[in-house]
């Protein structure tokens, strides 16, 4: 297991734009987006728990949309045992190159 971080990987573009994901390009001016680090910290957005999941995942899921205090979203798992609170403030951690999240 990999231990918790305190940031998150993240690329960023000139323009300012910035996401989780990487990318080839920045879509929002074609651009070149940089690997950078941003707070592994937000708030809770909209949350689910998927009964019927995708091959190679154990089923119940809970997954999360988390709004980044970096002005990003990003899409992480958590226990589907302990839901999370719409606006609950929280932390990620990266577990086995997945984000987790942990309460704030």
């Amino acid at each position: 297991m990999t231990p918790r971080v305190e940031t998150l990987p993240i690329f960023r573009c000139d323009c300012g734009f910035g996401t989780v994901m990487a990318r080839p390009y920045c879509p929002k001016c074609r651009g070149t987006l940089h690997p950078a680090r941003a707070p592994a910290e937000g708030r809770i957005l909209p949350w689910t728990i998927l009964a019927t999941t995708p091959e190679g995942f154990a089923s119940p899921l809970g997954l999360a949309v988390v709004g980044l205090t970096a002005g990003m979203n990003a899409v992480a798992r958590f226990d589907p045992e302990k839901p999370p609170a719409i606006r609950q403030n929280v932390r990620l951690a990266i577990r086995d190159g997945l984000r987790w999240i942990r309460e704030a």
